[in-house]
């Protein structure tokens, strides 16, 4: 996954840069075809209480997800940012048995079945993220053994 930080009005620092990285090599555990991710951070002068504002765009083989926040400083903003991303990445992975709930609720077979496709296709990808997970934590050592 590439990380590309850039600042507006402000200076990005190779500390922050650092941070960044590492903040955000959880999003792959939640979206394991994630192949750019672009971080902007940007210094408001219209709001002196929230000075920081940080966007997150996290691009993929699937959507495309956004998520931006404004705080006192970069890493307050980093952190809202991406707790934002993340919420949004889980209510996706929850939309296998919402789809197929709401095909269940339909009157014909036929749109059951499109809502039987779209939760095949979502389960795949959760399936994917799982293997991918468990792969290379358990050759890493860094899959705890409750993971397992």
């Amino acid at each position: 996954m590439d990380i590309v930080v850039s600042g507006r009005h402000c200076e990005v620092s190779d500390r922050f840069r650092a941070h960044v990285e590492e903040k955000l090599a959880r999003l792959e555990k939640h979206d394991h075809r994630l192949i750019r991710v672009e971080v902007q951070v940007e210094k408001e002068q219209a709001k002196p209480d929230k000075a920081v504002r940080v966007e997150l765009t996290a691009k993929s083989r699937g959507p495309v997800v956004r998520a931006e926040a404004a705080a006192e400083d970069k890493m307050a903003a980093l952190d809202l940012a991406l707790d934002k991303m993340t919420a949004q990445m889980r209510r996706a992975a929850v939309s296998v048995g919402s789809n197929i709930a709401e095909g269940c609720g339909r009157r014909g077979n036929r749109e059951l079945l499109q809502f039987l496709y779209i939760a095949s296709g979502s389960a795949s990808e959760a399936w994917g993220t799982m293997r991918t997970r468990l792969t290379v934590g358990s050759t890493t050592g860094s899959v705890a053994s409750a993971d397992r």
